[in-house]
């Protein structure tokens, strides 16, 4: 249900990239270290709050 794709070539000289995304149309990208950094972590939350992916029994209403 939700996909994260990393491009971290070896070369430390090539700027690394990333995309996360979800069938529930959660869709994100980032270029950089750092922000692919963050994309990881959003990514990861995404997947504790998507509806999709996570049981809505016993879920605080927010």
């Amino acid at each position: 249900m939700a996909w994260l794709r990393i491009t971290a070539p070896p070369d430390w000289t090539v700027t690394p990239s990333g995309r996360s995304w979800c069938a529930c149309g959660h869709d994100q990208s980032a270029t950089g270290r750092a922000a692919v950094t963050v994309l990881v972590e959003i990514h990861e939350q995404h997947r504790t709050l998507c509806p999709l992916l996570s049981p809505l029994e016993g879920r605080a209403v927010s």
